[in-house]
């Protein structure tokens, strides 16, 4: 009966121990350095519209962003806690802001903003947001970890595809970019976590091309603080 005893107990604290050392499973996160950000000289206005989410293969499953492919070809899929357009939004928003924009988000209108939707977008926000000087548009083309299974190892790909569109308020001007990362990697094994680590490092350099480093915007929003 002690033995008995001793056994459940060894059995319960392995449990314990196992559950313990499990490792949390990850999602997107963006944790920026703000130590590099330059503020424009008087603070504007602006609006950020929801981020579109473009992607074509993923559109249908919003929380998707690991596709693996095994041997036979089968592909599986992992998701985020969220929705990949509400994380942009978020990392986005953070950056705008800290710039010195004072950003309504999201805003309650429907996107996407672009080239051709721009003027109709102008008019509709200007009559509801008459304080703003500005609008933003965010569609992400594409977002996706994929990695293909080999003899060996696994074949990663981390791909990331945005466009962004700034539109002047009082003017009309649009000024448009569009920002890629794309880079491979192979491992023996890639989990979960290993591919939502290379994802927040695709996230933070397409915010830092989009925001930090895009003259066309800074330029833009120079000349509406000005005005």
């Amino acid at each position: 009966m002690k033995i008995v005893k001793m056994l459940s107990f060894s059995l319960m604290l392995a449990a314990v121990l196992s559950a313990g050392c499990a490792t949390a499973k990850k999602n997107l996160s963006y944790s920026p350095d703000w130590g590099d950000v330059t503020r424009i000289n008087r603070p504007v206005v602006g609006v950020l519209l929801p981020v579109s989410d473009q992607r074509a293969n993923t559109r249908v499953y919003p929380k998707q962003i690991i596709i693996r492919t095994n041997h036979g070809g089968y592909k599986s899929y992992d998701i985020n806690d969220r929705p990949v357009d509400e994380v942009f939004g978020e990392a986005f928003s953070a950056e705008i802001e800290k710039m010195g924009v004072k950003l309504i988000h999201p805003a309650d209108m429907e996107g996407p903003l672009d080239k051709e939707s721009a003027e109709g977008m102008k008019k509709a926000l200007n009559a509801k947001y008459p304080d703003a000087g500005v609008a933003f548009g965010v569609n992400i083309k594409e977002f996706v970890a994929t990695s293909q299974r080999k003899l060996f190892r696994d074949q990663v790909k981390i791909t990331a595809d945005i466009e962004l569109y700034t539109l002047d308020l009082g003017t009309g001007d649009i000024g448009s970019s569009e920002f890629t990362t794309e880079w491979v990697d192979a491992l023996y094994s890639a989990d979960h976590n290993y591919m939502v680590e290379q994802l927040d490092k695709a996230l933070a350099n397409l915010v830092l091309k989009g925001v930090r480093d895009n003259m066309t915007m800074r330029d833009m929003l120079v000349k509406i603080a000005n005005r």
